[in-house]
């Protein structure tokens, strides 16, 4: 099996940990499984608002990471963009390609309250992680419209993905553009 152990430095959430010994008020989402299925931004958003909500939310990324991890501002050898929108979360790493990734995935499905994905639509089915009508299944909840014009494209363009990323990274450093 390929899959990487959970990250320990992110064992559980924060938000998540039992706030009533402190005398803070538990978090809304307190004992909600969320797992992730997402790249990027409008997903990872998604699901780190349900972390900030008290929820375990654990992320499932790709051998080679989310895409997001190479994006500037990078310090100390981490991205700022991917810390911003993963905080509150656990991670790890499935290929999906592998059987059994693919079965440890689906455990995490059937085990989720909340199941946040941004694929092409019809991925999950494809890889056997969600089938429809799934009695007591996760509640599916998709970022990215799936009855747009070009729905059976990702979410984002690839090419625009460091556009999407420069509001929250900031202008990059040199003239301005002129506007023509």
């Amino acid at each position: 099996m390929h899959a990487a152990p959970l990250h320990p430095d992110t064992a559980r959430s924060a938000a998540a940990t039992d706030a009533t010994d402190s005398g803070a008020l538990p978090r809304p989402l307190a004992g909600v499984r969320v797992v992730e299925f997402c790249q990027v931004a409008a997903g990872p958003f998604c699901a780190m608002l349900l972390a900030d909500f008290g929820a375990e939310v654990i992320k499932v990324e790709p051998p080679g990471g989310d895409a997001l991890r190479q994006w500037p501002p990078i310090r100390g050898g981490f991205s700022e963009n991917f810390a911003s929108l993963n905080r509150g979360k656990r991670s790890i790493v499935l290929d999906l390609k592998d059987a059994a990734d693919r079965d440890l995935a689906r455990s995490l499905v059937l085990d989720a309250d909340v199941l946040v994905e941004n694929n092409r639509p019809g991925a999950m089915q494809r890889l056997g992680l969600l089938q429809e009508g799934e009695p007591g299944h996760a509640r599916h909840c998709v970022a990215g419209g799936r009855r747009r014009p070009g729905a059976g494209r990702l979410p984002y363009p690839r090419r625009a993905a460091p556009t999407l990323a420069r509001p929250v990274a900031g202008r990059r450093s040199g003239p301005r553009p002129s506007r023509g």
